[in-house]
């Protein structure tokens, strides 16, 4: 069975759950444009599989004021496909007693994200992911208030050939990678720059290894 959000302009003034037993498809070209605190939350797998000329994007449907929420996969095992997707202003949420802490969260899942855009996120972090398994390359992570990436318990993962900056005037407290109790995890060949933090941290007993990446400040 299959939810089919369809391609163009798609507005949420009110927050959206996807149930379990589907598998829902965003359709590319499609601009998810959200009102402040409304969420899009998915207990199902997700496929939204854009174009370079026609990628899917996630972002608040007003540019001033208070941020919209988050975007959130919640696994039931089967794989979750992100490509050309741009997410930009959200921020977080707790629902069903599962805290959302990025307007791009991932909970239970295992996901495929590519040439993919993450940035000016409002909360604690541009793209987070708990207790998944996630493969990660040719992407951005741009001017978050605080992490970049955050790995929460998540293994057997990879971070490859992605582009990490904060230039805020004000700069960053956060770190470009935060891993806390990963295992397995391989970034490889990443440029990260301007953190205010560390542009990699492996803290809480993670497994990590690390190659052939760039750090500055």
């Amino acid at each position: 069975r299959t939810v089919v959000l369809k391609s163009g302009v798609q507005i949420f003034n009110h927050s959206v759950i996807i149930p379990q037993g589907f598998r829902f498809v965003i359709e590319r070209g499609t601009q998810l444009l959200f009102a402040p605190k409304t969420y899009l939350i998915s207990y199902s797998p997700v496929t939204a599989i854009g174009t370079a000329d026609a990628p899917i994007y996630f972002g608040p449907l007003v540019s001033e004021g208070e941020p919209w929420g988050v975007f959130g996969v919640v696994g039931d095992g089967r794989k979750s496909y992100f490509n050309f997707i741009n997410v930009a202003g959200g921020s977080e949420v707790k629902i069903n007693g599962i805290l959302f802490t990025s307007q791009f969260s991932l909970n239970n899942t295992v996901s495929e994200i590519a040439n993919s855009v993450f940035e000016n996120g409002r909360s604690d972090d541009d793209f987070h992911a708990i207790k998944s398994s996630v493969n990660i390359s040719n992407s951005i992570f741009r001017n978050t208030s605080s992490d970049g990436i955050d790995f929460d318990y998540v293994k057997d993962s990879k971070i490859t050939n992605s582009f990490f900056m904060n230039d805020f005037p004000e700069g960053s407290n956060g770190d470009g990678i935060d891993l806390s109790g990963t295992e397995n995890v391989e970034i490889l060949g990443n440029k990260i720059i301007g953190f205010g933090d560390k542009c990699i941290s492996i803290g809480e007993n993670s497994e990590a290894l690390v190659k052939n990446n760039i750090l500055v400040n």
